[in-house]
């Protein structure tokens, strides 16, 4: 009994498949082709009939994307072989439609019974959905591990940048009163001034990393980009050098952002430093800004799609460029590809911070040899620029103030205290909010200024400022921290109204803070 009973018959079986299927003569050469074989690659029955393996007009792909060398084409293994393959990953670009289908191989080969090979039939299905949904996961995988890294550094950063801003405050506050007591030619005098020197670098480098894990106080402004971009020209000019021209191309009707405009300063100063650096020979840098309107879009650094107006400063060298695995880790606190003593490795994990606590974003694109641009993307607003400022509240220059001093690290509450007592300030001491409330109950005069740091045990600085307001109507507050919070601030933005002092201090900014904040009305 035959199973069919037509070739047309089994035209109709073959084609009705749910898979794609070839049979190829033993020079490769394809004799059947069903229709869903069509779909897949994209190509008619007719240009499929009678082509060799390989054909120019076809484009195998490896799993890795990468060109199938013509050995490898399922067809060709088999007939190397003469064994079955399965479970091939092949991808195929489609020339009318210019995209690749990704399918699942199986081959077999046919022989006669004096074991010839009359034929070699190869079956796939189409896989390109399950490709995309695992790259999709791939990603989102790759982007969950980048977040968690990010962050895991960035609290690491902010707990290092608290203890360490401790130790400054002591060590610059003491080592600017042993440098006031000394007369200019003792010679003790530079020790005291290297010290100063020293822990203020230390400072700067704190300060970076704090910006790196948004912990930094900012205070945001509507700015026009243009305009910061065109003061900070003439100083690019001489940080590069000579034998870099600097080329600075404004877009035109450019939208305003609101970010600190010192840190867009720092911004294009760290990464005009590092362009300097990759072109050591010398070369060209140039900036240019321009407005985007993003849909949709997609980012490590923004949770979520991406949609709206930006501003975007896009900052490009024809330097030494950077390879993948070097691409991945420059905004890693520490990471640096310069010598020993060449650099801190905090440059671009600042230009991160600073980018990430204003809600933007950044992209790379580098390659060695052909040069590196940094693409930074700001939320644009609609909001006008900010006027300038008034005038700073009148400074108190020492007098009959009371200060309640709460700080409970011992060495920057002794600092403080003996400050302001030198400046003539009476002085309450507290090393914890609950001793503070006590000492306040008990004191009967008044309280000029509540002096006190954020994060402490059992009560923080401002529920503290809460509880004693209610007491002593007019009660000013200055805040000091190592690091920000959100007690007094959301992702190191500032709270209008809320004065505050960041460590390290040295002991004139200390006396300039507590005289400006009681000068005030």
């Amino acid at each position: 009994m035959r199973l069919f009973g037509t070739d047309e018959d089994l035209k109709q079986v073959l084609d009705h498949l749910p898979a794609g299927v070839v049979a190829h003569a033993p020079d490769t050469s394809i004799r059947v082709c069903n229709q869903r074989a069509c779909d897949i690659l994209g190509l008619t029955m007719d240009e499929i009939i009678g082509v060799r393996a390989p054909d120019p007009r076809w484009c195998f792909l490896r799993p890795d994307g990468t060109p199938m060398p013509v050995d490898e084409f399922p067809v060709n293994l088999v007939l190397r072989t003469r064994q079955p393959v399965t479970d091939l990953v092949v991808g195929s670009r489609r020339p009318a439609t210019d995209d690749i289908t990704w399918a699942l191989c199986t081959g077999y080969p046919v022989v006669d019974d004096r074991d010839e090979l009359q034929l070699v039939i190869i079956t796939f299905i189409d896989i390109t959905a399950q490709r995309r949904a695992e790259a999709e996961r791939a990603r989102l995988e790759a982007r969950l591990r980048h977040s968690t890294k990010m962050e895991a550094i960035g609290r690491l950063a902010g707990g290092i940048a608290h203890d360490f801003n401790n130790l400054l405050t002591g060590i610059m506050g003491y080592a600017e009163l042993i440098e006031a007591s000394l007369d200019p030619d003792h010679r003790a005098r530079p020790w005291a001034t290297e010290i100063l020197d020293s822990s203020r670098r230390a400072a700067d480098l704190v300060g970076q990393l704090l910006a790196f894990a948004s912990q930094r106080i900012v205070e945001p402004q509507v700015i026009q980009p243009n305009r910061v971009l065109a003061r900070c020209e003439n100083i690019l000019g001489r940080l590069l050098g000579e034998d870099i021209e600097l080329v600075v191309r404004p877009a035109a009707d450019l939208w305003n952002v609101r970010v600190d405009p010192s840190q867009i300063d720092q911004v294009l100063v760290n990464l005009a430093v590092n362009a300097r650096d990759a072109m050591p020979a010398g070369g060209h840098l140039s900036i240019e800004t321009a407005n985007a309107t993003l849909h949709d879009a997609s980012h490590p650094m923004i949770d979520g799609p991406i949609n709206g107006n930006f501003v975007v400063i896009s900052v490009s060298d024809d330097g030494q460029g950077m390879d993948a695995q070097t691409r991945k880790r420059i905004f890693e606190p520490f990471f640096s590809t310069k010598g020993p003593g060449e650099g801190t490795g905090l440059g671009l994990s600042t230009v991160y911070g600073i980018v990430a606590q204003a809600g933007g974003f950044i992209t790379v694109h580098s390659a060695p040899g052909h040069g590196t641009t940094f693409k930074l993307y700001l939320p644009a607003t609609d909001q006008e620029v900010d006027e300038p400022r008034p005038a700073q509240a009148p400074v108190v220059e020492g007098g009959e103030a009371t200060i309640l001093l709460v700080e409970d690290d011992d060495t920057v509450r002794s600092l403080a205290r003996d400050l302001l007592s030198d400046h003539g300030y009476a002085v309450i001491e507290a090393a914890d909010p609950a001793e503070a409330e006590r000492l306040a109950s008990r004191f009967p005069g008044r309280i000029d200024l509540l002096l006190t740091d954020v994060v402490m045990p059992g009560t923080n600085g401002r529920q503290l400022h809460e509880r004693l307001a209610r007491q002593r109507s007019g009660l000013r507050v200055l805040y000091m921290s190592g690091y920000t919070h959100d007690i007094i601030a959301h992702h190191g933005v500032l709270h209008a109204g809320t004065d505050f002092l960041p460590k390290p201090f040295t002991s004139q900014q200390l006396l300039h803070r507590v005289g400006q904040v009681l000068g005030r009305p």
